[in-house]
């Protein structure tokens, strides 16, 4: 990218900059993400209004906001600024997820389902919790037969609360009614040993020499906020709007925003649905590309294994 960015969050410490944010540029169209993974607690930011400024920042800088054609912003204009807020949603009823990988253990493609509860159960127990009831897990990989990845996702307790039936209760228990962005923050600091109380739980965790790492964390709020506050109709319409203009630009077409209509804009819509179902496809060709070359290793090991008996 040619520009800097930086986000800062009003009422808080928090100032990202554009190598703490999933950025996503084509044309005249430039989208961000906050990568929650490097120690954001999200609920210092929920509700909170942010800043974001995006061109030169910085005395030393030498970037620049540039169009699809690389012709810089006008330097008399300044960045491009403007203030957003995060929506105030329920965490206790949001699901955190994530990516988890596990190394230096044994596995095979065969055994991933069998080992789904004890990677669930281990990252419990890193987190300090009894119970694996509130981890799920979706698409686990094996690679070359000591590597375990997994899609991770800590459920929000009021859930689990209908789910499971009465139980003694035990000293975790206010701990397991912590949520799901909690106990994320505090898997990520057991893994980074902040303290030594952590460092004594994850080595009680390691079993024989396993090491663990979490990224790509992100909140899922729950059906009811996703409805609270999912765009109006009129939003609805100037997002298709933009993205018609957007659209058109990378095209090589010169169009007035005032111009697109609603037509318009659901061809971009389709558009778009078509690139995520290319998108999905292509993850499924990966694991399988992926689950082959694991073979391979294995059975070229077995070769190797026997020549030297």
């Amino acid at each position: 990218f040619t520009f800097d960015m930086k986000v800062d969050i009003i009422g808080t410490n928090y100032t990202l900059t554009r190598d703490q944010l999933f950025l996503n540029c084509a044309g005249r169209k430039l989208g961000f993400q906050l990568d929650l993974s490097v120690g954001i607690e999200v609920s210092a930011i929920i509700g909170k209004e942010f800043e974001v400024e995006i061109g030169k920042i910085g005395g030393e800088s030498e970037s620049s906001l540039q169009d699809i054609n690389k012709n810089p912003m006008d330097p008399l204009k300044g960045n491009v600024k403007f203030k957003k807020r995060f929506a105030n949603f329920d965490l206790s009823s949001a699901s955190t997820a994530f990516v988890f990988t596990m190394e230096n253990t044994t596995c095979t493609e065969e055994s991933m389902e069998a080992q789904s509860n004890e990677v669930r159960s281990e990252i419990a127990s890193i987190i300090g919790i009894a119970s694996a009831e509130r981890v799920s897990l979706s698409g686990l990989i094996c690679l070359y037969n000591s590597t375990v990845t997994a899609h991770a996702e800590i459920l929000p307790y009021a859930k689990m609360r209908f789910l499971r039936r009465e139980k003694k209760k035990n000293i975790n228990d206010n701990l397991e009614q912590e949520d799901s962005t909690h106990l994320f923050q505090l898997l990520k600091e057991t893994l980074a040993g902040n303290s030594e109380s952590k460092k004594r739980k994850l080595r009680s965790a390691l079993v024989a020499g396993k090491t663990y790492h979490v990224r790509s964390m992100k909140v899922i709020p729950s059906s009811q906020d996703v409805d609270k506050f999912k765009s109006n109709a009129d939003e609805k319409e100037g997002e298709m709007k933009l993205g018609a203009w957007a659209m058109a630009s990378v095209e090589g077409k010169e169009i007035n925003i005032k111009d697109v209509n609603n037509e318009q804009g659901k061809v971009i819509k389709e558009k778009v649905d078509i690139i995520k179902n290319v998108l999905e496809q292509n993850d499924a060709l990966v694991k399988n590309v992926l689950k082959e070359k694991n073979e391979e290793l294995h059975e070229m090991k077995e070769q190797s294994d026997a020549l030297v008996k």
